[in-house]
């Protein structure tokens, strides 16, 4: 008899788990993307680099707070103090060529905020940060003559890498 009554338990537990997911799955339309875009997230983005960083917070819900290009030895200070500053940030970066010295050093900051760092892929986001800077500044007239995938940026464009990325790992804007 107690056998039963706890395989009938189980059985209700299953049945209840398949609802739940059914239910959110229906509210969501089926879309992994959606479920993630449906929460605002606060994001600090990093794009880490040898000698200087872009970096972004950026906010799901109502975009861009801010960007920018700063000295590699800035990093883990800025970090901290957006950890300090946003309760609720979540802190990814780039998986790119100089990534794995300021992994440890993030990661070691995390720790004390029990927060884990995210890696986002780093897949032509360069190309895409220069097609962005190009939209947001127009080329001078004789520029025009070019397409932009030819023109450089007289700036870094690491501040739209990260910018690239938050997006990315938001699963929302234009450059996904």
């Amino acid at each position: 008899p107690r056998g039963q009554e706890v395989t009938k338990t189980v059985k209700s537990l299953c049945e209840l788990c398949v609802n739940l997911e059914f239910f959110v799955l229906k509210m969501f339309s089926y879309s992994p993307n959606r479920l993630k875009r449906s929460f605002t997230m606060l994001i600090f983005a990093i794009d880490p680099g040898r000698e200087k960083c872009g970096v972004a917070l950026y906010d799901s819900e109502n975009g861009l707070n801010f960007k920018k290009v700063i000295d590699s030895v800035e990093l883990v200070q800025l970090c901290k103090e957006q950890l300090i500053t946003h309760n609720n940030v979540k802190v990814i970066m780039g998986n790119g060529t100089s990534s794995l010295q300021h992994q440890k050093n993030i990661n070691e900051l995390l720790l004390a905020f029990e927060q884990s760092l995210e890696l986002v892929d780093e897949y032509k986001t360069t190309e895409l940060a220069t097609k962005l800077y190009w939209q947001e500044h127009n080329p001078k007239w004789w520029q025009r003559i070019l397409p932009t995938s030819m023109l450089i940026p007289p700036q870094p464009v690491d501040d739209y890498v990260a910018l690239i990325l938050a997006q990315r790992y938001a699963g929302v804007g234009a450059i996904v």
